[in-house]
């Protein structure tokens, strides 16, 4: 899973948090990390690798191993991309609210998400990040079908309905159709807010990084 960071950002899942400078990051199922690693050049773009063991108690004591590659871009665009494995809900809630600029979150996501569950974790993780952090809610139709203008407008117009301003952030929890919606309107609204990715589905993980 991935978690991206943009500019004015079952168990695997892939998330982008997007600002108004465009900064990606990529999580998967439980990432998280920091710095401190190697560098390489590839055509022109450098990527910073880091990983960092961790070790949480929750009941039992779990070793989680993070990694970290950073996409050096220009004009403050840089994004990290996080990746690892088996996070609890206490680290997925530190890096979340790392890379929330604002106190107001809008996790948009599917019904079909919704319906496992996924929309209910991932609202209580953000609660428990922020006692002060605002958590909004907008669930819409699943489907390839259903990635049109009229369904984008739900996005904005929730996201008028609730006065959200530019340091509020979007939060995409799905697949592609959700990612892209997202993703788009997080970038027309207010022109430009934060964005944070949190792929369900490999081709999701994928566009996200």
């Amino acid at each position: 899973s991935f978690v991206g960071l943009q500019r004015e950002p079952s168990a695997t899942y892939t998330m982008s948090i997007v600002s108004p400078r465009l900064v990606s990051l990529v999580i998967t199922a439980a990432i998280l990390s920091y710095t401190n690693g190697f560098a390489s050049t590839i055509s022109g773009t450098s990527f910073v690798n880091n990983r960092v063991p961790t070790t949480t108690k929750l009941g039992s004591t779990t070793e989680t191993s993070h990694e970290i590659v950073r996409v050096d871009l220009s004009d403050d665009r840089d994004y990290p991309i996080y990746i690892g494995a088996k996070f609890s809900e206490e680290e997925s809630a530190k890096i979340l609210r790392s890379h929330i600029v604002g106190n107001t979150v809008l996790v948009v996501t599917s019904d079909r998400i919704a319906s496992f569950g996924h929309l209910d974790r991932y609202e209580k993780i953000l609660k428990d990040s922020d006692p002060d952090l605002r958590v909004e809610v907008l669930v819409l139709p699943d489907g390839e079908v259903n990635k049109t203008i009229d369904v984008l407008g739900l996005i904005l117009t929730k996201a008028l309905e609730l006065a959200l301003d530019r340091k509020s952030t979007f939060v995409a929890l799905g697949g592609g159709v959700i990612g892209d919606m997202v993703g788009f309107a997080s970038a027309i609204y207010q022109r430009g807010i934060n964005f944070i990715q949190v792929p369900t589905t490999v081709m999701a993980m994928v566009d996200s990084s």
